[in-house]
């Protein structure tokens, strides 16, 4: 069974998981990367990985707010072997409450108090076509199945410069990433920020975020 050394780190500002993963084998055909959050749950695919002499780094974006995180790192060889490593990961600066990152790598955390954690209420749509035929007065309307996802973002922010971040990081094109804690990190288009102030230093922050594909 091919030898498998799988390190974990964690770099603040932004916020990112590095994960690098060696194969102390030739043989090895591919490493296969797997992420869950709890001994309970079951295994998910996150990426392949290259496979080679040299060791393979993976930059964690998508990772669910929680922590400990798990990661599995399962090494194929061309000759058949498989072996695996596991390793557990705890977050040395977890927002346990939410998390916002713009295209441009800002990086913001989502607070409030424990009774009233910030909120992303999603809400599905299914978009129409209306179809007009010959000899029929009204149109038709036909689903299409495509679904759209939005999202009624509510958090605090604890300063003035975190609010002039969220205003600033709402302007930045681009697919933002949406992190809250019980759902998995979500790519939205952002909406006009509402900043209202309700305590000296405080402001809560509004928006509407829209799930958008990468």
């Amino acid at each position: 069974e091919p030898p498998i050394i799988v390190s974990v780190t964690e770099e603040l500002s932004p916020y990112r998981i590095h994960l690098i993963a060696e194969a102390g084998d030739s043989d090895v055909s591919s490493l296969v990367l797997e992420r869950k959050t709890s001994t309970e749950d079951s295994w998910s695919f996150v990426a392949e990985l290259n496979a080679g002499s040299s060791a393979s780094v993976f930059e964690d974006k998508d990772y669910p707010l929680a922590t400990p995180l798990f990661y599995r790192v399962t090494a194929l060889s061309v000759s058949g072997g498989r072996s695996s490593t596991e390793v557990e990961f705890n977050r040395g600066a977890p927002y346990l409450y939410g998390e916002w990152e713009d295209p441009q790598g800002r990086f913001l955390p989502m607070r409030l108090g424990k009774e009233n954690p910030p909120k992303a209420d999603a809400t599905a749509d299914l978009h129409k076509t209306l179809y007009h035929f010959a000899g029929k007065s009204k149109p038709v309307e036909v689903a299409t199945g495509r679904v759209s996802t939005s999202f009624d973002v509510t958090f605090l922010a604890t300063s003035v410069a975190d609010k002039d971040k969220a205003l600033l990081m709402a302007k930045t094109p681009g697919p933002h990433l949406i992190r809250v804690a019980d759902s998995p990190a979500v790519y939205c288009s952002v909406g006009a920020v509402s900043a209202t102030r309700i305590l000296p230093e405080s402001y809560e922050i509004s928006f509407t975020a829209t799930e958008v594909t990468r």
